[in-house]
């Protein structure tokens, strides 16, 4: 799949004859990631809706069109939204251009279990730190699971994991192996 990136408006273009899984092979290949659908098997074409494109490039009976990069305050319509809800009804859309980040340099999951997370919840969000995803499943009446997702620099990452060990001990969670 040929990718074009653009390191410093942080954008990705290329054709939508591949899938979800390619897309997000190479961009990582780059050092890159976007946001994607979670069901990687899925072809480009059909996620086209989930993704957070900026610009299309369509097939017409007109010939080639190109939707421009537009401030989201802007009025108007989004003509790369209605493009990309027509199906074809306006053309067939061959390119597109998303919005793409610097993959983290660390990534890190924690799971606690707590029979009453509400005050480890409150000590974390007074803490200031903040998870890349708060996770919390109920495992059965005495007990809950919170997986907590860490995501950045890796420095930023190491502290904030020593952070949260200090108030999930403090407030009787357990580790999970």
């Amino acid at each position: 799949m040929n990718v074009h990136i653009d390191p410093i408006s942080l954008l990705a273009t290329c054709r939508i004859n591949g899938t979800v899984q390619q897309l997000k092979q190479r961009l990582s290949a780059e050092g890159y990631m976007a946001d994607l659908p979670a069901k990687e098997t899925m072809s480009l074409s059909k996620a086209l809706p989930l993704l957070d494109i900026i610009s299309v490039e369509l097939d017409s009976k007109q010939g080639l069109l190109r939707t421009k990069r537009v401030a989201h305050s802007s009025t108007g319509p989004n003509f790369t939204k209605i493009f990309i809800q027509s199906g074809t009804q306006f053309g067939r859309i061959i390119e597109i251009t998303l919005r793409i980040r610097p993959k983290p340099e660390r990534v890190e999951t924690i799971p606690y279990r707590f029979s009453d997370p509400q005050p480890f919840l409150r000590a974390l969000q007074a803490s200031g730190v903040q998870p890349k995803s708060i996770e919390i499943k109920k495992t059965n009446r005495h007990a809950v699971r919170i997986n907590l997702k860490l995501a950045g620099r890796f420095d930023l990452v190491g502290a904030e994991l020593a952070a949260i060990i200090r108030l999930a001990d403090a407030h009787g969670g357990i580790h999970i192996e």
